[in-house]
Formats: C-alpha cells, structure tokens, sequence
C-alpha cells in the first residue's frame, strides 16, 4: 500500500535551499527504510518521489488492468493502465469479447473467410486501446499461429488440387485424342473449394501434352465460379483462334476474360452457368 511521506531531498540542507519531497513506498514504511541503514531501496519494493498520488492506500485501486507499456527514454519504461470497478471491468468484459469472436471462428476451414475473419479481429484488437494488454498479446499470439495454420494447410489443399487437376487434364488429354473433330470440351474436377481459374493451368498443360493436335477448352466450377481455359496449337490458329472461342462462351455466360489466337480465358462469378458455357463452346464456331 501506498505510504506518502515527506522528507528532505538527499545531499540538500539548509544552505542549498532544502526543500521537502514526497515519497512514496508500495510495502514498507518510510520511516523504516529511514531507519534501517543496510536496507537496499528500490530492490525489494517500489520507492519512488512522486509529485501527488491519486488514491491514498492501494486498496482503492480496485481492479488494475494493463493497458500499454512503452519506452518514453533510455532505460525508462512507462506503463498504462485503468483501475476502479466500472474502467478495469469495462476493459474486462472488452477483452472477454474479442476472445469469444476468436473461440467464434475457431473452427473455420483454411480459406478466404478465415483470412479475413483473422484480419478483422487483428485489426479490432490492435486499434482497441482500452483492453488489457495481457490478452491482446495472448488473442495476437493465436492470430498469428492460425495465420501460420491456415497458410500452411492451404499450401497442401492447392497441391492437391494441381495433382487432381494434371490427373483430370491426362483423362480429358486421352479423350480428346480419341474423339474426333479438330476442338474438344472438357470439365476438371479438381475438387471442393479449388481455385477454378488456377487448377485449369496445370489441367490444359496435360491435356494438350496428350492431344497436341487439337484445340483444348476446359471448364472449372468446383470452386463456386466457372473458369475457362483454352488453347490452339500452332497448326489451327489460322482456323481456330482461342480467342475468338471463349469470346463466344464468354459472352452467353455474361463473364469476362481475354488472351490471343493460342490461349484465352476467362470466368464467371456464377458456377451455375456451366451447361449454358458447354452448350456455347461445342457450337463453335
């Protein structure tokens, strides 16, 4: 508890201008201390000369929340905090709420919705200055490990996404080569959640390593769009242009894209609209 005491400043007497002092000792008394020569000051307890105290005795502080701790000059470090029933339970129950939002999406998938739901809590919690600076480091620390996570676990969804997508681009290559005709019209299903535009990449490469000879258009909306990828080899892009081929589909579907006569592509935001897309791209030209 807080002892205010008023005493002379060391080394000053009446031929300096002695001038009288408060301070103030959280645990011993002052008079003590005074007392006690072989005592350490400031190693066993807080002593300090202090200008004015806001509370008498340390029992009227209630409740002490941290809020900030921060560096004001070298070796000085300043900290702070509320204190009384109503702040230090308001910063409370303010803590207590971002918690419940992190335990809330806890169990979210790798994702966009988990990224984002990670960067709106990151952003409540660091621009919130009055919640306790204990549990912002603590609701940090798990942000960022779920950020670590989801990274992570997404890196090893989009490799197995591009495998299954090689593996549907060597099935579609190999009925492209069977079927007859110059152009072929394939779906890749790479899975549940994919990238629709990125996992037709390394479909289309496969596909055309095994029908080389024909003009290639895939389709994706496993991942809720509907992507588009086309290429021409060499030898048809005077007949057949890429281009010109998801042009076509592209505009039946209302989506948007671009590229040249060897590869095009575009996509729609409505996976919906596959079988108007297939529809369109087998009645080309």
């Amino acid at each position: 508890m807080p002892r205010p005491s008023r005493r002379r400043s060391h080394g000053a007497g009446p031929e300096h201008g002695a001038s009288a002092v408060r301070v103030v000792s959280v645990g011993p008394k002052i008079d003590d201390l005074l007392s006690d020569k072989k005592t350490h000051w400031g190693t066993q307890s807080s002593i300090e000369f202090c200008g004015g105290t806001h509370v008498a005795n340390t029992k009227e502080i209630y409740k002490f929340v941290l809020l900030k701790e921060e560096g004001t000059a070298k070796g000085i470090r300043r900290i702070i905090a509320v204190t009384g029933p109503q702040a230090a339970v308001e910063a409370t129950l303010k803590a207590k709420s971002l918690s419940s939002d992190l335990d809330g999406f806890k169990g979210t998938p790798p994702g966009a919705d988990l990224d984002r739901y990670i960067g709106d809590l990151r952003s409540k919690v660091t621009q919130d200055g009055e919640v306790s600076l204990l549990i912002k480091t603590d609701i940090l620390k798990e942000l960022e490990s779920l950020k670590k996570g989801s990274l992570k676990v997404g890196k090893e969804q989009t490799k197995a996404f591009e495998t299954a997508a090689k593996a549907e681009g060597v099935r579609l290559g190999d009925e492209a080569a069977a079927a007859s005709g110059q152009t072929f019209v394939g779906v890749v299903h790479a899975g549940a959640g994919c990238d629709d535009g990125k996992i037709l990449t390394p479909a289309i490469e496969a596909a055309a390593k095994q029908c080389p000879e024909k003009a290639i258009m895939l389709f994706s909306n496993d991942g809720g769009k509907l992507a588009l990828l086309v290429v021409s080899p060499k030898a048809l892009q005077g007949t057949i242009s890429a281009k010109a081929w998801s042009t076509k589909v592209l505009d039946a579907i209302g989506g948007k894209g671009g590229g040249k006569d060897d590869k095009a592509q575009g996509q729609v935001p409505d996976g919906s609209k596959l079988d108007t897309a297939l529809e369109a791209a087998k009645s080309f030209p």
